[in-house]
């Protein structure tokens, strides 16, 4: 089984992958795949560096590069959540794996907003504004090689909502992770 994960700035997609991790699944990044790249040509680790690079890696090498790169390291017959997906050639690479099912977590832009701001991640948003900002950039980008999470939302074959507890958002894992083995 393949999950794909995607979500706005502090959706919880990171707390999904963790979780499935801790379900004996392999977690994959395409961010960490932007990451890696940014450390091989010594680009500081910002968001808006690592933005800039994928969305150039997508228009050098094409629009699913990051997830061609992931699929390379996926296994048949074992577990995988990929999480960070932001463009839908992205999520079209991935479907060509026939275990591959997408997943969207939501949450209010307030929520995201206060788990952004206690996390102090690559020079995340400090200020509301800020954060709008950089909402509104990785939401839809005009430019076909941009992030454009809200269409890979839509893309999406599940949604969670992910506006409560930490152990909310696990028992709708469950929940879901039973659906799909039935």
């Amino acid at each position: 089984m393949i999950i794909g994960v995607t979500s706005l700035i502090g959706g919880g997609k990171d707390s999904v992958g963790d979780y499935l991790k801790n379900k004996d699944f392999t977690k994959l990044s395409l961010s960490d795949e932007i990451r890696e790249e940014a450390r091989k040509r010594s680009i500081e680790l910002t968001r808006e560096n690592l933005i800039a690079l994928a969305n150039e890696m997508r228009a050098t090498e094409g629009l699913g590069v990051l997830a061609k790169r992931v699929v390379k390291k996926i296994e048949q017959g074992k577990n995988y959540v990929v999480e960070s997906i932001r463009n839908p050639e992205e999520v079209n690479e991935l479907r060509k794996n026939k275990d591959f099912t997408m997943l969207s977590i939501w949450a209010s832009q307030k929520i995201r907003f206060e788990r952004v701001s206690k996390r102090m991640r690559e020079k995340d948003p400090q200020t509301f504004e800020e954060f709008l900002r950089i909402d509104h950039i990785e939401a839809y980008n005009p430019l076909p090689h941009a992030q454009k999470i809200l269409l890979c939302m839509q893309m999406s074959d599940h949604i969670i909502v992910n506006e409560g507890s930490l152990e909310e958002l696990n028992n709708n894992i469950d929940k879901l992770l039973h659906k799909l083995s039935e």
